[in-house]
């Protein structure tokens, strides 16, 4: 998906929308958007905000690695959702996501433990909900990445899709024989 969709430009407008509200006690913190490039709108938006938002563009390989390594925490407050792989790539880097409950999203991230979730109705929350996580501590943030890694490597590992998915064809073609 493109920065430039509908949906996707709601979302960077919450994202932005929390970026002072982080700032007041972590004026330091940095947010990086990836993507496409922003819409005029949303260029707008995140220029007013000086140098705390910075637009990578797409990202890939090594790039995206060092990006997720850096950070003290991913966001993705999305409305709509099937498993998001940023999140997983997040997860397995070992870093909490904070997202919104939306599609699949509640089904890889346990609340506390692996990840923070808003409810997608919550998401004017989002800049209180990264001041928690940032206020918790690095301590606090490096458990719950290691439980994220953990639950991707258990979970959601290549080996472990391949074999979900062969089971489901398999469970396909056994019904249509039937």
């Amino acid at each position: 998906t493109q920065l430039g969709s509908r949906r996707l430009q709601d979302f960077v407008r919450d994202l932005l929308a929390a970026v002072p509200v982080v700032r007041t006690r972590h004026p330091a913190t940095r947010f990086v958007i990836t993507g496409g490039d922003p819409p005029p709108d949303v260029a707008a938006l995140a220029a007013g905000l000086g140098n705390a938002v910075t637009f990578a563009g797409w990202v890939r390989g090594e790039e995206k690695l060092a990006l997720l390594q850096e950070a003290a925490l991913l966001a993705l407050p999305s409305y709509a959702e099937g498993v998001p792989i940023a999140v997983l790539e997040a997860m397995a880097c070992g870093r909490v996501v904070l997202a919104s409950n939306a599609g699949g999203i509640r089904d890889i991230i346990t609340h506390g433990e692996t990840g923070f979730m808003l409810d997608i109705h919550d998401l004017p929350r989002l800049g209180e909900a990264a001041l928690e996580l940032l206020d918790a501590g690095a301590r606090v943030r490096d458990e719950i990445g290691r439980n994220a890694r953990r639950h991707v490597k258990t979970h959601h590992s290549p080996e472990t899709e391949v074999a979900q998915l062969l089971s489901l064809y398999r469970g396909v073609l056994e019904k249509r024989r039937a």
